[in-house]
């Protein structure tokens, strides 16, 4: 039974068809290859977006970047040490109940796993954080965590008031404070030297920020304070039917998701060009599973416990979360003597 209910019933046939086809011929925008894979150009010259540069692909067992789908908490590949990123987290939902929001945590978790970034010597930077809880528990994991967002604006501050004093008020497992620390902070304007940290993720951040000119800004400041050997973990909302998804400029709570092309155009290039690589193809597939449970939340209340929570219809538009995992390149052996 589909997790809109009943009523809903036209309105998902209606948007599932539209998906198959889009999805069958991967018209998707320029830069885009067959097969779907979004493979996205190296370099801003015409003669590179002519014939993009294929990212790798997929580097371990289980698929990193890409679409949410239903089909991910099926048995597969490692699947428990991918649902035990949601047990690790305290996560609001149980590791069984489908909710593409502790999708985007677990996968940026098995991500840092799987390219051995959870040590104790390294350090992370969270941007638009909220009270999420990766940095709890990341603080128990690494040498050092930094967590920003605009904490001291009217909306973050009625939902978090006490953030910047005591973030234990709002952590949902047990950390070490020590490790942990919360600033005020623009994720456009990242007051952080460059190359200073060994993670940096931002979930569902860049479309909240002010437009897709604010993601491209945020997207280069977070790929700029990466050190090399380090890793970028993205998410933010994917549409799907070709509808955009667009906030007045006038909202006090914006939310700007991106069309394929956009997400190239506005997130991935420019991490390119700041010096990170996509870890591996992009895959846009999705299955007909998650495609038979559009959540309708034109009214978000009336359906805010609802699962599947995957694939999301409102205005017209339907979309669902894209996790995209970056790598900066280690520095040359000898580097650092060279310029000493």
């Amino acid at each position: 039974a589909s997790a809109s209910g009943s009523g809903d019933a036209d309105m998902a046939d209606d948007v599932r068809g539209p998906l198959r086809r889009l999805l069958a011929t991967r018209d998707l925008g320029p830069g885009d290859m067959p097969g779907g894979k979004l493979k996205v150009a190296t370099a801003d010259d015409d003669a590179a977006r002519a014939a993009p540069t294929p990212a790798p692909p997929r580097r371990f067992a289980r698929q990193v970047n890409k679409i949410a789908d239903e089909k991910d908490w099926a048995a597969g590949a490692e699947l428990e040490g991918w649902l035990e990123g949601f047990d690790a987290l305290g996560a609001s939902y149980a590791r069984t109940e489908v909710h593409r929001q502790q999708w985007e945590w677990a996968q940026g978790l098995y991500a840092l796993r799987q390219l051995g970034m959870l040590r104790e010597d390294a350090t992370a930077l969270g941007v638009g954080t909220g009270a999420e809880p990766m940095m709890y528990l990341l603080a128990n994991q690494l040498a050092s965590v930094t967590a920003v967002d605009k904490y001291r604006s009217p909306f973050l501050n009625s939902q978090y008031p006490r953030m910047l004093k005591d973030p234990s008020e709002y952590a949902k497992i047990e950390y070490d404070h020590d490790r942990l620390r919360v600033l005020h902070m623009d994720a456009t304007e990242l007051a952080f030297d460059d190359e200073s940290f060994d993670i940096v993720w931002g979930f569902s951040t860049i479309e909240n920020i002010g437009g897709h000119g604010a993601a491209g800004a945020a997207m280069r400041e977070m790929a700029r304070v990466v050190r090399p050997g380090g890793t970028l973990v993205v998410s933010t909302q994917l549409i799907l039917n070709g509808v955009a998804h667009y906030s007045s400029a006038l909202s006090l709570f914006r939310r700007d998701f991106f069309l394929p092309d956009e997400l190239e155009e506005h997130v991935v290039v420019p991490a390119l060009e700041a010096g990170m690589s996509l870890l591996e193809e992009v895959d846009l597939s999705i299955s007909d599973e998650s495609l038979a449970d559009v959540l309708n939340i034109d009214n978000y209340q009336s359906c805010v416990n609802a699962k599947p929570h995957v694939v999301m219809h409102q205005q017209g538009s339907v979309w669902t979360s894209v996790v995209l995992v970056f790598t900066k390149p280690a520095a040359p052996a000898g580097a650092a003597d060279a310029t000493a």
